[in-house]
This record gives C-alpha cells, sequence and structure tokens, in this order.
C-alpha cells in the first residue's frame, strides 16, 4: 500500500499540509508587519523642537562678545517633566566656544506654561559663517497619560549671529 505524503504510517493527515499553512500565514504577517513598522517610524513626529538663538554682544563688551541661548519647545498636548534630571552635554563646537560643556537643570528656566525650556549657554568667538555644535541632552516631556523620556538623544544645531 502506498502512502500519499499528506498521510502518516497509521493512515491519518499529516501534519506537513497544517505547518506550511502555519508557516505561510506567519510570513504574511511579518511581511505586512515590517512595512506598517516603517510607515509608522517614517511619519513619526518629535515631541519637541530646538530652537537656537545667537546675538553680538552690545557696545563695550567686546568684538568676540556672543549671547546664545538653546530653547527646547515642547510638542503641542506635552508639557515638560520637571522631575526627570535635565543634562545637556556639548560634544563638539565649532566658530564659538561655550561657557562649559556640561548643563544641568539649575541652569534651566522652564516657561510658566512648562512649553518650553530655555538654557543660556553663553558663547565667545566669531560666528561668521555660523557656529556648529554638537551634544547630547536628557530630558522628559509629558501628555495625560504618558511619559516620554529622552536619554542621551544626538543633537545638533547652529548659531548665525543677529546683525548688529
Amino acid at each position: 500500500m502506498e502512502r500519499s505524503l499528506e498521510q502518516t504510517s497509521r493512515g491519518r493527515p499529516g501534519r506537513a499540509p497544517l505547518i506550511a499553512g502555519f508557516l505561510l500565514a506567519a510570513l504574511a504577517l511579518l511581511a505586512t508587519g515590517c512595512q506598517v513598522g516603517e510607515a509608522q517610524a517614517k511619519g513619526k513626529k518629535e515631541l519637541f523642537e530646538l530652537k537656537p538663538s545667537l546675538v553680538r554682544g552690545t557696545a563695550g563688551s567686546g568684538q568676540g562678545s556672543l549671547a546664545a541661548s538653546l530653547t527646547i519647545v515642547v510638542a503641542e498636548g506635552y508639557k515638560w517633566n520637571a522631575e526627570y534630571p535635565f543634562r545637556l552635554t556639548i560634544k563638539e563646537q565649532t566658530k564659538t566656544r561655550l561657557a562649559k560643556e556640561s548643563f544641568a537643570a539649575a541652569d534651566l528656566r522652564v516657561a510658566g506654561d512648562q512649553h518650553s525650556a530655555q538654557i543660556d549657554l553663553g558663547a565667545t568667538g566669531t560666528s561668521e559663517g555660523g557656529a556648529r555644535i554638537l551634544g547630547s541632552v536628557s530630558f522628559s516631556v509629558c501628555d495625560k497619560s504618558v511619559c516620554k523620556v529622552y536619554r542621551n538623544r544626538a543633537v545638533e544645531w547652529r548659531l548665525d549671529a543677529d546683525a548688529p
């Protein structure tokens, strides 16, 4: 007696078609899931925006004097989480020299509505052609139900002095 590929030695249907069906279903789910994940990653909206500011010093303060600040603006519906320890670490600076290379919560001014926070960076040097700053930042923002933590998030920004 010949056995079909779909039957076991006892005459019952084999597991091969069942396993093949599960494998096909799993592959279909994986393919669809990957496409959805990629689409979500592309459409992902940041919950903050960096707004740098650089202004040349006033008369008598020295030709190379600059007032630099960085404002972190939180997305609509979110607020600054003052309970999370803020840290900004400067890793690279070109065409400027900031007052220090590490800033903490004590250096931060959070707006009364908690939708932004500003750091006075202090700076010296020239801004011709724009200064470039690379670093990392750690902070948190919250909405009514959840908090998003940014831990050692790489950041980069440029500073261009306003016309005197």
